[in-house]
């Protein structure tokens, strides 16, 4: 099974979303916010 090419953008900005929530609380000491449930 192929995903398609918005599929993939979108799991790379999860990904990227997740990854500057992680280096941002790193530099403030908080945790960070729960994301948002995710509606298809």
């Amino acid at each position: 099974m192929s995903k398609s090419e918005s599929e993939k953008a979108a799991e790379k900005a999860e990904q990227d979303r997740q990854y500057a929530m992680q280096q941002t609380a790193r530099e403030q000491k908080t945790p960070p916010p729960p994301p948002p449930p995710q509606q298809s």
